[in-house]
């Protein structure tokens, strides 16, 4: 099954990619027979979820970066994820889970049922801790570490400090009773963060011969905290529903858990990839039975000051198109000449010979067709029978009496020489134009490709 997945990764996403052979090549199936239980199994699930979420963030951070998001790029990028927090296990919410977190990690969360723990101990004042304090009169943006200060006090008396007569001038000092005053009221913020995380139940978790002297829950100042019956009164006077519980370790053996009977997903056929809904006729392929017909030299090359032709195509294809649309004009060649600076840049090639690529192909066109009418850079759209919208521009369409031609203009260098197999490059793109025609009840009478800086036409014919 990779093996019939390895043909489709060039043209898919690093996303893409995982998401197939999660589902199709069964890892899903595989992780969940290991067992032993309904919970590990979901939790690895979850871990393969955490696993797609992190492609998804990889192509995020290629796109903010401006780059390309390849599989090979992601295999890369997971061993430095972009940061620490991507590749944490992920939290199986359903099921008989117990999730042990720090106070830390529980802010943000909930629960039905929070159990409360470590109350009891004894808080210390951090007094040789390192600390970073900030001025009390709030933050200035021009100057943001205005104020600010590393603190530390180095512990020089070891982990004893029960007979260091000094050390109890330095806690009851100024400063001492600042940092430890600093430390109860962090304390109580933590606290909170777990106490208020329980939806249903909170459960505080003490020692039988309750807290000490100098245990953290002492810093909440609060005689409303600890319930002490059936009905706990608060502050307001209204009770909440409480209990008292001392608890023993049970005698009893703990029961064997009943077998593991895994689900398994049903079988998932092979996946295709689905067709584009949108194409170009610019993409189109070349089409093998076409061959060249009449060719035709229309005047002299023109010389060309840039090696960027995209850029030249586009100044040229927007002179041409003017000079069609609004011929012999008097300011003809001021117009080409701000075409091409706003399209190629400035000298990129002469005004003039634009105006007169454009003025030799009109003369071949009266020349050769009976024409009726022209329409300039038209748009086409066509439904194709597989439901894709093709949709496109044709640089110029003539109305003739022996039905529609199509010509399209391609700005290539290459010398006369190979404008035969060039052209026949385009034959799928000229073909999407034919079709389109007919698609819309018109009759296609021919195709022509036109080269203005060699100098020529060819026609392209289909069977």
């Amino acid at each position: 099954r990779i093996a019939h997945l390895r043909g489709q990764s060039m043209t898919q996403s690093p996303v893409e990619i995982l998401a197939r052979v999660l589902n199709y090549v069964c890892v899903r199936p595989i992780v969940t027979a290991w067992g032993p239980d309904a919970i590990t199994a979901a939790q690895r699930q979850r871990n393969l979820d955490a696993f797609l979420h992190l492609s998804v963030e990889y192509e995020n951070h290629c796109a903010s970066q401006h780059e390309a998001a390849t599989l090979t790029g992601f295999l890369f990028w997971l061993e430095n994820p972009t940061s620490p927090d991507l590749d944490l296990q992920p939290v199986v919410t359903g099921g008989d889970a117990v999730h042990v977190l720090t106070y830390h990690r529980a802010k943000g969360l909930e629960w039905p049922v929070v159990v409360a723990t470590d109350f009891h101990y004894k808080w210390r004042p951090r007094i040789w801790d390192v600390r970073v304090e900030s001025a009390a009169d709030g933050l200035d943006l021009d100057n943001p570490l205005g104020g600010r200060v590393i603190r530390f006090y180095p512990n020089v008396f070891g982990r004893n400090t029960r007979d260091v007569p000094v050390l109890d001038s330095i806690v009851s000092s100024e400063e001492g009773a600042r940092v430890a005053a600093a430390a109860e009221a962090e304390g109580r913020r933590l606290a909170y963060v777990g106490m208020t995380r329980a939806r249903d139940t909170l459960i505080i978790a003490l020692p039988p011969s309750g807290p000490g002297s100098g245990a953290w829950i002492a810093n909440f100042n609060s005689r409303h905290l600890l319930p002490t019956g059936d009905e706990h009164p608060l502050p307001d006077g209204e009770p909440i529903p409480s209990a008292v519980v001392d608890l023993a370790a049970a005698e009893s053996s703990v029961s064997e858990p009943a077998p593991f009977a895994p689900a398994w997903f049903p079988e998932r056929s092979p996946s295709e990839l689905r067709l584009r809904e949108r194409i170009s006729p610019s993409h189109a392929d070349p089409i093998k039975a076409a061959t060249v017909g009449t060719m035709a030299e229309i005047g002299p090359r023109i010389a060309v000051h840039s090696d960027d032709m995209g850029k030249v195509g586009t100044a040229l294809h927007a002179a041409i198109a003017a000079e069609l649309v609004n011929p012999h004009r008097d300011d003809a060649v001021d117009r080409a000449a701000a075409l091409i600076r706003n399209g190629a840049g400035e000298g990129a090639l002469s005004p003039r010979d634009a105006v007169d690529c454009a003025r030799r192909l009109m003369d071949e066109v009266h020349t050769r067709f009976a024409l009726r009418r022209m329409l300039v850079e038209h748009p086409v759209e066509l439904v194709r029978d597989n439901g894709q919208v093709l949709r496109g521009w044709i640089d110029l369409l003539l109305e003739t009496e022996q039905g529609w031609i199509v010509i399209d203009h391609k700005s290539s260098p290459r010398p006369r020489s190979e404008w035969a197999a060039e052209a026949l490059e385009y034959s799928g793109q000229l073909c999407a134009y034919a079709n389109a025609l007919r698609g819309a009840g018109l009759y296609c009478a021919g195709c022509w490709v036109h080269f203005p800086v060699s100098g020529g036409v060819v026609e392209i014919v289909f069977g």
